[in-house]
């Protein structure tokens, strides 16, 4: 059987971690978002707190940590290398990390970004987190900066730009699990003759 990759880059808030989770359990693919960062940091031996604390931010500055200087480019490429790695063991859904830059070269690739509109994102956040929705908002900006800069900076692509992916979905027009069962649809279809359906 072949593998394939599901690569999904989300809007803070827009419920893209959900998602995955979700279509992760329905296709029983592996589910790597925090993965990424363990499998990093048991490849690499650096602490995973230190990776962690820089995970899809860029600031190209250098961290002191333990026996030298770990800069971010250094993190892209190591987890960049654990996602080629994990993805040619088994099927898998990325979430977010440049996850379809990094496998753009795979042939059973499919790239997804979740969006929404922002006072959703807003009021979903601040339900979740219990914080004001003021706290909330500078929250989502700051989040949704920090990954914008991060995959442009990698990718020389525009984050959430619709030509940067293979499939759009806004999840303030299709609920969170209307949007499972729409990308389940879709992912099944495509890799039918991947998968045991």
């Amino acid at each position: 059987m072949k593998k394939y990759s599901i690569c999904l880059g989300r809007q803070f808030g827009s419920g893209g971690s959900y998602i995955a989770k979700k279509l992760s359990e329905r296709l029983k693919i592996k589910f790597c978002d925090y993965e990424i960062i363990s499998a990093t940091a048991r490849e690499s031996g650096w602490n995973p707190d230190i990776i962690e604390k820089m995970d899809e931010k860029c600031n190209h500055g250098l961290l002191s940590a333990f026996k030298g200087y770990l800069c971010q480019e250094k993190i892209f490429g190591m987890q960049s290398e654990t996602i080629l790695k994990l993805a040619k063991q088994e099927s898998c859904i990325f979430v977010g990390r440049c996850a379809n830059y990094v496998l753009r070269n795979e042939e059973n690739m499919l790239s997804v970004f979740i969006t929404a509109r922002r006072r959703d994102r807003i009021s979903r956040i601040a339900k979740r987190l219990d914080i004001s929705e003021p706290e909330a908002k500078t929250l989502v900006e700051r989040t949704d900066k920090n990954r914008a800069n991060y995959y442009s900076s990698f990718t020389m692509k525009e984050w959430g730009l619709a030509s940067s992916y293979n499939l759009c979905l806004n999840t303030t027009s299709f609920n969170l699990d209307e949007t499972v069962d729409i990308l389940e649809r879709i992912i099944r279809d495509k890799f039918k003759d991947e998968q045991e359906l």
